[in-house]
């Protein structure tokens, strides 16, 4: 959860001149767990795909108690979509926003996209196996966010993965939105898991 100092400064200018002093900084982490948490499931374990690693955030009650960071992100399946499918990474990014199922190259994009997170997966299935045995618990499911879940396919390929069920988050839905958004709030929802959780911290 590192950040460059000079974003920092950045942010902290930004908040100044908005009119708040000391503006509240928080580890992406709480933010996740807050913005997908309910009364009525004591464990929840999140898998936050972004750009550079893959993070598993394991809760209980709403508090951390396991993280887990991998790198394994969407830059580096850009990367490796570049290099298998022989194209600029330009190119390969365009290609991974672009992803449609019914498009002839899917199958090699998919193959090259999901090569990248193979590893990841595979770690991530152990500790969540070991955590339920040492805990004496049971994950009803895996919530899956951030950019990198918006890819065709990555929750059956999650879901594959980890033998068990895999759910695309969609936070808005502690937030009041006009009905016609409905579709929209759900898809670009697991890329704004973070965002909303830090928004959510003001009313604790």
């Amino acid at each position: 959860a590192s950040i460059q100092n000079s974003a920092l400064e950045r942010f902290k200018i930004l908040m100044q001149f908005v009119g708040i002093e000391q503006p509240p900084t928080e580890i992406e982490c709480f933010s996740a767990i807050r913005s997908l948490y309910a009364n009525n499931e004591p464990d929840i374990a999140v898998i936050d795909i972004g750009a550079i690693s893959t993070k598993l955030y394991i809760a209980r009650k709403g508090l951390l108690m396991r993280m887990y960071r991998i790198r394994a992100g969407g830059a580096i399946a850009t990367k490796r979509i570049s290099e298998v499918l022989e194209v600029s990474f330009d190119k390969a990014e365009e290609m991974k926003y672009a992803a449609n199922k019914q498009d002839a190259k899917f199958s090699d994009l998919k193959r090259a996209h999901n090569s990248s997170y193979d590893r990841a997966f595979r770690e991530f299935n152990q500790v969540l196996r070991e955590y339920e045995q040492k805990a004496a618990t049971k994950f009803s499911a895996v919530y899956v966010s951030g950019g990198g879940a918006l890819f065709p396919g990555t929750d059956s390929y999650l879901k594959e993965s980890l033998g068990r069920e895999v759910i695309l988050v969609n936070p808005f839905s502690k937030v009041a939105y006009p009905a016609f958004m409905e579709d929209t709030m759900r898809t670009i929802g697991p890329s704004f898991t973070v965002a909303l959780g830090a928004a959510l911290r003001v009313f604790e």
